[in-house]
């Protein structure tokens, strides 16, 4: 939770120039709120619409990047000239860090946990049957596809852009999550809205992700502790622990972002850490 809201921040910081922590400040208190006050129903409806403000932002950002590069055909061929181009090394070697099978096998673990955790689990449940849980499932995977796809794309035209000077070592940004932040700002920001619009996404990233696990925190919680401690507590005093749970536990998520902010690249951090719950 501190991990995907420290990384919006971090982006964030260089757009807006405020600090980090104000925005990670800004970021949990909105959650909190949300989340404690509507509790899944609210985290459903707001999740909705920030992945269209997600997608939108960035198949934005996406389509202008490729402009101002010079096409598609640049791009690749940028990036396929310095080797970052993978697609068919089949390389059965497991120590080759991208080849077809470290992408397959790996991505399918690597995805796999994040469809039986109990923030999703809880959104299963919600829905009257299972025949709209596959339907929403099968929607999920559409649209994961193509974040993703948006995401990779992103990257390309990020290198392509960068190329011949890496704005890090140049001292242009302070860690290598600001990257897509400074790339918004150098090439989009011409564009009346557009940096706008970036910032709207990433914010809706993190949101989306610290708001559902908050919420199911809490669910978790009080279902598996609180009802087994006190088992004859009524539904209106089981709704103020919940949401009191709810706010706990997002004041702790805060606390952890300044312990995330030592630990190097988000991404990496990120994974490594779902590799060690598995």
């Amino acid at each position: 939770m501190a991990l995907v809201v420290y990384g919006p921040a971090l982006a964030l910081s260089h757009v807006t120039g405020l600090s980090h922590h104000v925005l990670v400040a800004i970021m949990f208190i909105v959650c909190i709120f949300y989340s404690s006050i509507g509790g899944i129903k609210a985290v459903l409806w707001t999740d909705s619409l920030q992945a269209v403000v997600m997608f939108v932002s960035m198949t934005v950002v996406v389509i202008l990047g490729f402009s101002n590069v010079g096409g598609f055909s640049v791009v690749w061929e940028r990036a396929k000239a310095s080797g970052r181009i993978n697609f068919f090394n089949f390389d059965p070697d497991p120590r080759v860090r991208h080849t077809f099978w470290t992408a397959i096998i790996g991505g399918y673990f690597t995805w796999l946990p994040m469809y039986v955790n109990q923030a999703q689990v809880q959104r299963y449940i919600s829905l009257p049957s299972m025949k709209a849980v596959k339907i929403a499932l099968l929607i999920n995977f559409v649209g994961l596809c193509i974040i993703m796809g948006l995401c990779h794309l992103a990257g390309l035209v990020i290198y392509a852009t960068y190329h011949k000077c890496d704005p890090l070592k140049n001292g242009d940004i302070m860690a290598i999550d600001q990257l897509l932040p400074k790339f918004v700002m150098d090439t989009l920001s011409n564009q009346p809205g557009l940096p706008g619009l970036f910032v709207a996404g990433i914010t809706c990233a993190g949101l989306s992700t610290v708001s559902s696990v908050v919420n199911s925190l809490a669910a978790n919680i009080v279902e598996d502790y609180v009802k087994k401690i006190q088992c004859n507590l009524s539904e209106s005093k089981l709704a103020i622990i919940s949401k009191t749970i709810s706010v706990v536990t997002g004041l702790m998520g805060f606390g952890f972002v300044f312990v995330a902010e030592r630990m190097g690249s988000i991404f990496s951090i990120g994974v490594e850490i779902l590799h060690r719950l598995q």
